[in-house]
């Protein structure tokens, strides 16, 4: 059940201007999970232009393993990062 619910919940979320895929760096399972909502996100058609992955909690992990995925990391802790994913949003944003 909670699958069709994430699901659901995306099919709403692909007509956006813009899609922020939070992913929290700390978890143990982050490749994976990263790995179902780009496949979710294939299936229903989502402009791939127009998602924006941000790695969280950059705080916590001194070297984050990221292979072969682009993105912003960020800690909302303590700043990290904040200022450019809000330069990088601006100019998505100037693009629609």
């Amino acid at each position: 059940h909670l699958m069709a619910a994430f699901r659901s919940t995306l099919e709403e979320a692909v007509d956006a201007d813009l899609l922020l895929h939070v992913a929290d760096l700390s978890d143990p399972n982050l490749l994976e999970k990263i790995a179902v909502v780009e496949e979710v996100l294939r299936e229903l058609g989502a402009d791939q232009e127009r998602i924006l992955t941000v790695f969280n909690k950059a705080d916590r992990l001194d070297n984050p393993p990221l292979p072969g995925h682009h993105g912003l990391v960020v800690s909302a802790l303590t700043g990290q990062g904040i200022d450019t994913l809000l330069t990088r949003l601006e100019s998505l944003f100037a693009e629609t």
